[in-house]
């Protein structure tokens, strides 16, 4: 089992050295000086979220691969199958929202380091109003992604034919409401060209293709029938990426839905396996393999489960 969260900064770092060969090359890698990475080395308690964020996905380029081969793949997979998820169901509306609360919070976390647990909880119970160490876009953050997902969860499990089959207008009217009060542009496809940070060599749909694109897209997955159909799905709409911002958040969303239809629960994802998130899924879009992403969605359903019973 591949588990990086395990190891301190400084341990990855040592790792880091010996796998690119030198301080030089490692330095290079991560566009980070040399001083920084001797110091980091001997105490890595002052380093900032986005070079930890760099390092953890250098490590997880490096070794997360060769650590999860076919056969914890199909561990996995095996484990998944037979979990039992009917507990997720509508009469249990406190398991829903709570898994609800643990997939919106993880997703916004993602995007918004600085927001933690207990302010995104504060604004979910506050009713939109202010609170004072938040700003007015932070607040429509929490509050517009919370009650999206809340919502797309609720009604995938009432009645799945008001999420399925998904088209293109129930996407742009999402992100109206995932981003209205965020953007202008809320509910429009992007009309300009797109970079990922970090993801600068990934080419995404070009704007003046992306209605024809997300409509291809809409009919080639409209009868997802397994983990491996969703990381396909995942990784094809954020390489299509239709819009200015918030992709990332509504292809989380869709990807909860998703995964109700086929009788799971929301995968986990957050901060804690973002680097690993991004490594598979940069990995799935450009070379068009999908096995490690799958691990990672089956992984992260099964740490949500674990994590609301408190296995």
């Amino acid at each position: 089992m591949f588990d990086y969260t395990q190891l301190t900064y400084s341990e990855k770092i040592n790792d880091l050295l010996i796998y690119h060969g030198s301080q030089a090359k490692l330095s290079d890698y991560l566009e980070i000086s040399r001083q920084s990475i001797l110091k980091w080395k001997e105490n890595d308690s002052s380093i900032k979220e986005e070079n930890k964020l760099k390092i953890d996905v250098a490590f997880c380029k490096a070794f997360g691969f060769k650590s999860i081969d076919a056969n914890e793949v199909i561990r996995v997979l095996t484990q998944l199958n037979k979990t039992d998820f009917s507990y997720f169901n509508i009469k249990e509306e406190d398991i829903v929202h709570l898994i609800s609360k643990y997939s919106s919070f993880g997703s916004l976390e993602i995007e918004e380091a600085d927001i933690s647990e207990k302010k995104f909880d504060k604004v979910i119970s506050q009713n939109n109003e202010l609170i004072n160490d938040l700003n007015k876009r932070e607040i429509f953050s929490i509050n517009n992604l919370s009650s999206l997902s809340n919502k797309i969860i609720m009604d995938t499990l009432n009645n799945t034919e008001d999420v399925f089959p998904i088209t293109t207008e129930k996407i742009r009217i999402w992100h109206f409401i995932l981003m209205s009060g965020i953007r202008a542009d809320a509910g429009k496809y992007s009309t300009k060209i797109r970079i990922i940070p970090g993801s600068e060599d990934l080419h995404l749909t070009d704007p003046r293709d992306i209605p024809e694109e997300l409509e291809y897209w809409c009919f080639k997955y409209k009868d997802i029938e397994t983990i491996e159909d969703i990381a396909k799905a995942h990784a094809h709409f954020e390489a299509i990426h239709p819009f200015g911002d918030g992709n990332g958040r509504l292809g989380r969303i869709i990807m909860a839905a998703q995964c109700i239809k086929i009788g799971y629960i929301p995968p986990l994802i957050n901060k804690k396996n973002k680097a690993l998130y991004l490594v598979f899924l940069k990995h799935a879009q450009v070379n068009s393999e999908y096995g490690h992403l799958s691990y990672f969605l089956g992984n992260s359903i099964l740490n949500m489960h674990k994590k609301v019973f408190k296995i």
